[in-house]
């Protein structure tokens, strides 16, 4: 700096011009790193990943047995997805967007088709399960299961559950049911619902 006058003020001279222009550039790095962080944060709360899929037929009807999948592939309608890619066949089909803890779950109205088994139970699955290549790994399962009181018809919430995962993993969020109504047939109608979403990585803003 080249003093100018008496009052602690300066001007550059030549050698001065490239550090300042170095120093901009370092602030300019810094502020873009905090600027990405905060819009991170701020995704994390209210644009959380989150994907809903809808059947757009019937599922069976299936006699009382062993698990049947809510739909076949074609009979899933995607309501609203931010990941992406998303697939819907058998069930939706997510590539992980970031590490951390999801939700996910699945309901549907499980109905008799005719005369109705007392005390029959009616049960409702989700899984969670991590696909590589040639290797399928269950990473959780929520499950619930009520009794039909001879009403005919339940409708039937399955408790949610959470997996963790990390970026790039791929993984199949799928609804499967049963029942024991031995006396006539149970389906699943339209309008069964699998969900996820990303409940966060476990720093939330102002955290340190």
């Amino acid at each position: 700096m080249i003093p100018v006058g008496n009052h602690g003020l300066g001007c550059l001279d030549d050698e001065d011009y490239a550090a300042i222009a170095l120093y901009m550039q370092g602030q300019g790095l810094i502020i873009d790193t905090a600027l990405s962080q905060i819009s991170n944060s701020l995704d994390t709360f209210y644009l959380r990943p989150s994907v809903v899929a809808q059947t757009t037929g019937v599922a069976g009807p299936a006699s009382s047995g062993g698990e049947q999948l809510f739909g076949l592939s074609g009979n899933w309608a995607l309501t609203y997805s931010n990941f992406t890619p998303v697939t819907i066949s058998s069930g939706v089909r997510i590539t992980i967007p970031r590490t951390g803890w999801y939700t996910y779950g699945c309901y549907g109205n499980l109905q008799t088709t005719g005369a109705v088994t007392a005390l029959s139970r009616r049960t409702l699955y989700a899984r969670a399960t991590r696909q590589t290549v040639g290797v399928s790994a269950q990473l959780s399962q929520a499950v619930f299961r009520t009794v039909d009181t001879n009403t005919g018809g339940e409708f039937l919430v399955a408790s949610s559950a959470s997996f963790y995962a990390t970026e790039e993993t791929v993984v199949d969020i799928e609804g499967y049911w049963s029942h024991t109504n031995a006396a006539s047939l149970v389906q699943v109608n339209s309008g069964a619902r699998l969900w996820c979403h990303f409940d966060g990585s476990g720093i939330e803003i102002g955290s340190t």
